[in-house]
Protein backbone atom coordinates (compact mmCIF):
# COMPACT_ATOMS: atom_id res chain seq x y z
CA UNK A 1 0.00 0.00 0.00
CA UNK A 2 1.97 3.30 -1.10
CA UNK A 3 1.58 6.79 1.23
CA UNK A 4 -0.82 8.13 -0.88
CA UNK A 5 -3.22 5.59 -0.39
CA UNK A 6 -3.07 5.26 3.37
CA UNK A 7 -3.26 9.69 3.49
CA UNK A 8 -6.18 9.07 1.06
CA UNK A 9 -7.68 7.02 3.47
CA UNK A 10 -7.03 8.47 6.64
CA UNK A 11 -8.43 11.42 5.62
CA UNK A 12 -11.22 9.83 4.65
CA UNK A 13 -11.64 7.88 8.09
CA UNK A 14 -10.60 11.24 9.99
CA UNK A 15 -13.74 13.32 7.92
CA UNK A 16 -15.94 10.75 9.52
CA UNK A 17 -15.19 11.55 12.95
CA UNK A 18 -14.82 14.94 12.56
CA UNK A 19 -18.33 14.41 11.49
CA UNK A 20 -19.42 12.65 14.48
CA UNK A 21 -17.64 14.95 16.74
CA UNK A 22 -19.17 18.19 15.21
CA UNK A 23 -22.59 17.37 16.61
CA UNK A 24 -22.29 16.75 20.36
CA UNK A 25 -20.12 19.97 20.26
CA UNK A 26 -22.52 22.48 18.59
CA UNK A 27 -24.97 21.08 21.15
CA UNK A 28 -22.78 21.71 23.88
CA UNK A 29 -21.48 25.00 22.28
CA UNK A 30 -25.42 26.43 22.02
CA UNK A 31 -27.18 24.57 25.57
CA UNK A 32 -23.90 25.91 27.61
CA UNK A 33 -23.03 28.26 29.78
CA UNK A 34 -20.81 31.09 27.37
CA UNK A 35 -18.20 32.10 30.26
CA UNK A 36 -17.37 28.58 30.39
CA UNK A 37 -17.70 26.14 27.73
CA UNK A 38 -18.30 22.52 27.63
CA UNK A 39 -15.05 20.68 27.07
CA UNK A 40 -16.73 18.54 24.16
CA UNK A 41 -16.90 21.83 22.34
CA UNK A 42 -13.20 21.57 21.88
CA UNK A 43 -13.41 17.84 20.54
CA UNK A 44 -13.31 18.44 16.76
CA UNK A 45 -10.52 20.39 16.89
CA UNK A 46 -7.88 17.66 16.47
CA UNK A 47 -9.46 16.00 13.87
CA UNK A 48 -10.16 19.32 11.58
CA UNK A 49 -6.27 19.91 12.19
CA UNK A 50 -5.52 16.34 10.66
CA UNK A 51 -7.84 17.12 7.87
CA UNK A 52 -5.91 20.12 7.43
CA UNK A 53 -2.84 18.29 6.91
CA UNK A 54 -3.89 15.65 4.77
CA UNK A 55 -6.09 17.75 2.73
CA UNK A 56 -3.06 20.29 2.03
CA UNK A 57 -0.69 17.45 0.99
CA UNK A 58 -3.35 15.84 -1.34
CA UNK A 59 -4.02 18.95 -2.82
CA UNK A 60 -0.42 20.19 -2.98
CA UNK A 61 1.07 16.39 -4.06
CA UNK A 62 0.01 16.90 -7.79
CA UNK A 63 2.21 20.49 -8.42
CA UNK A 64 5.12 18.68 -6.55
CA UNK A 65 5.13 16.02 -8.64
CA UNK A 66 4.56 18.07 -11.73
CA UNK A 67 7.39 19.85 -10.80
CA UNK A 68 9.91 16.98 -10.17
CA UNK A 69 9.07 14.99 -13.68
CA UNK A 70 11.18 16.09 -16.38
CA UNK A 71 9.62 18.54 -19.01
CA UNK A 72 9.57 15.80 -21.74
CA UNK A 73 7.23 12.95 -19.58
CA UNK A 74 4.76 15.62 -18.54
CA UNK A 75 1.38 14.82 -19.85
CA UNK A 76 -1.17 16.58 -21.75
Amino acid sequence: MSAESVIRKTHRIVAGLFLITFVPAAYFSFTGDPNSPHPLVYAPLLPLLLLTLTGTYQLVRPWTRRRRSPAGAAKP
